[in-house]
């Protein structure tokens, strides 16, 4: 989603689910239109690549000034912890992304309306609320 194609893409799958409702539709179509400007920013590089950040921390070639994480939740997602089971998975995703954090580096994390972070290694730099979501400005100690 941090391409224009990405982007759209995304919203053509939510747009065609019949579980989407006219109004939502209306939502999504709006959010699109408010984004797109932000993807033409040939300043801004993303590195986007899968990784299982339950497992362990990712290796990057260098820290990360931002991350943006959209974190499981809902009734269609769930997080698939192996061997961690009694785990909290918040926490064990926190432990894995502080360390490839750059000196200065902010991490947004956008969950539940639940969602509840506590950490000594980050502290909260704004908690905004959005309809169902709830997202965290996080900066390193």
């Amino acid at each position: 989603m941090l391409t224009e194609e990405g982007l759209r893409s995304a919203a053509d799958r939510l747009l065609r689910d019949k579980v989407t409702t006219p109004e939502r539709r209306r939502q999504l179509t709006e959010a699109v239109e408010k984004l797109l400007p932000y993807l033409v920013n040939p300043r801004i590089q993303a590195k986007i690549f899968p990784h299982d950040i339950l497992s362990a921390p990712p290796e990057l070639p260098e820290k990360a000034d931002y991350i943006f994480s959209d974190i499981p939740y809902g009734i269609m997602t769930d997080w698939q912890i192996k061997g961690s089971e009694n785990s909290d998975p918040v926490t064990l995703f926190l432990s894995h992304i502080v360390p490839v954090m750059s000196e200065n580096g902010i991490l947004a994390v956008c969950g539940s309306k639940e969602l509840k972070i506590q950490t000594e290694q980050l502290r909260r730099i704004e908690k905004i609320r959005a309809g169902k979501r709830l997202i965290y400005l996080l900066k390193k100690q």
